[in-house]
């Protein structure tokens, strides 16, 4: 495992139930300015206006910025008439420029991650994306999300990175099926769901928790962000209110990454565990992310989650790969990312601020 930003490579995903903007979005986002990368999040159908005026609203606070120094972040929205509004953040200076300047300036400004939101051939023609991916600065990440299936199926082959997001009701009619929101598959970006739609809800007003599983605290950069957030939260009443705690023990050193399990790995998950619990008696709107990971990776048992799960009268997100099926059963909305390549393999590593 390496800390490397010589590599940007290219991500494409399919989400043909978008709600105005990604929560997908939102978690890359949330991740790189984590770690101090320069951000552009363009909004092509005109529709995250309550993301970008959280995120503003977040850079005019001293309360904020004072723990959270690192917002660089441009927000560019496709408007009508081929004009595009540029917001610079933290600075929060509105301009307007022609589509075509857009374009040609866009490479430029040396972006370590570029988001395009709501995207699809309507917005962004075949012939501009494939440019866009030739004529980026090699390091800077690219990311699209799709909402048409057959520009998605069209486009894919020029990505190293594709998914496919696919909801599955469970319509059993079951009087103990829950509110949960299941989020599972090979392909990435199930965590990144997971902290959009707890920002969503935030933003919405609604009290939030996150709790992370056998995931160390300070390593991940939307973990940073989350900190400062909670802090913010104390002293402002804009929104709802936010809280996350991290249980797991430290496995990055800089170079290696840890896979082997302890014991107190074990004492780590039933910590979670506990804190799970605690907030699900709230009723408010929970993430239990890498919840299906700590199942397979024996961290916890099948049996004292589904013990823990009967309790959820909300709503709660759980994440990880290969959910095991008695935990399906009980979901009322499974979401599959499903993934047709494995970039990290074939780039040895994971990136600061992209996978970590």
């Amino acid at each position: 495992m390496t800390n490397t930003r010589t590599l940007g490579l290219n991500h494409i995903y399919l989400d043909t139930q978008p709600e105005d903007y990604s929560n997908i979005a939102i978690g890359y986002i949330l991740r790189a300015l984590g770690h101090g990368l320069k951000v552009a999040y363009v909004d092509c159908g005109d529709k995250s206006s309550k993301f970008s005026n959280f995120i503003e609203n977040l850079s005019l606070s001293y309360s904020f910025t004072k723990n959270f120094p690192k917002l660089h972040m441009d927000i560019y929205t496709f408007k009508k008439n081929e004009i595009v509004s540029r917001t610079l953040i933290p600075q929060v200076e509105f301009a307007n420029l022609p589509l075509d300047m857009f374009w040609n300036k866009l490479s430029s400004f040396n972006y370590d991650l570029i988001i395009f939101d709501n995207a699809n051939f309507e917005k962004i023609s075949e012939f501009k994306m494939i440019n866009t991916i030739n004529s980026k600065s090699t390091n800077s990440e690219l990311v699209f999300i799709l909402d048409n299936k057959s520009d998605f199926v069209k486009i894919k082959p020029y990505f190293d990175l594709s998914c496919e997001l696919t909801f599955k009701k469970n319509n059993k009619g079951l009087s103990n099926i829950k509110s949960i929101l299941n989020i599972t598959g090979t392909g990435g970006g199930k965590s990144f769901f997971s902290y959009g739609y707890l920002i969503r809800s935030y933003i919405n007003k609604k009290p939030v928790k996150l709790v992370y599983f056998d995931k160390e605290d300070n390593l991940y950069g939307e973990q940073k962000f989350f900190k400062a957030l909670k802090l913010w939260d104390r002293e402002n009443d804009m929104y709802g209110n936010f809280d996350y705690v991290a249980t797991g023990n430290k496995r990055f050193n800089g170079a290696t990454y840890t896979q082997e399990h302890t014991k107190e790995d074990i004492k780590e998950a039933k910590e979670g565990l506990m804190l799970l619990k605690t907030s699900l008696l709230k009723e408010t709107p929970v993430i239990g992310d890498e919840l299906n990971s700590a199942i397979n990776s024996e961290l916890l048992t099948q049996s004292e989650v589904l013990e823990v799960l009967e309790n959820v009268k909300h709503e709660l997100v759980i994440t990880g790969p290969k959910s095991p099926a008695k935990i399906k059963n009980i979901s009322s909305l499974v979401l599959t990312i499903k993934g047709s390549k494995d970039y990290l393999k074939k780039n040895k590593g994971f990136r600061k601020g992209i996978d970590y």
